[in-house]
C-alpha cells in the first residue's frame, strides 16, 4: 500500500524521481522490519497509517463537492482500521515480565 502511494504522489506530483527511489527503499525497510517484528516498524507504521486517515478527513473536508467529500472521508476507514489492527497486533504479541520473576514472555 505505501509502495503504490509512493508512485502515484511522484507520478501526480513535480518530486524529483530520485525521492521516490529514497522513499520506496524506505517502505521495503519498513515492510521488512514489520515481516522480522521489530518494535520501530510498528511505531513508524502505526504513524504513517495515522497521519494517512487524518489526511483524509482533512482533504475530505476541504473538497467542494459533496459525494466525493463523504467518500474520500469514508476511505479514512482504511487507515485507521490499519492503525487498530497493528496496535492488537502488537499489544498481543508484546512480551511482559512474568510474575514468578523469571524470564520476558509473551502474553
Amino acid at each position: 500500500m505505501w509502495g503504490v502511494t509512493i508512485i502515484l504522489a511522484t507520478h501526480w506530483t513535480r518530486i524529483p524521481s530520485w525521492v521516490g527511489t529514497t522513499l520506496l527503499i524506505g517502505a521495503a525497510a519498513l515492510m521488512f522490519g514489520l515481516a522480522l517484528g521489530a518494535r520501530w516498524a510498528y511505531r513508524v507504521a502505526l504513524a504513517i497509517d495515522i497521519a494517512g486517515g487524518v489526511a483524509l478527513i482533512v482533504a475530505g473536508a476541504t473538497i467542494a463537492e459533496a459525494d466525493a467529500s463523504a467518500f474520500v472521508m469514508l476511505l479514512a476507514i482504511f487507515p485507521f482500521g490499519l492503525s487498530a489492527m497493528v496496535w492488537t497486533l502488537r499489544a498481543a504479541y508484546f512480551p511482559t515480565p512474568r510474575h514468578d520473576g523469571g524470564e520476558i514472555g509473551p502474553r
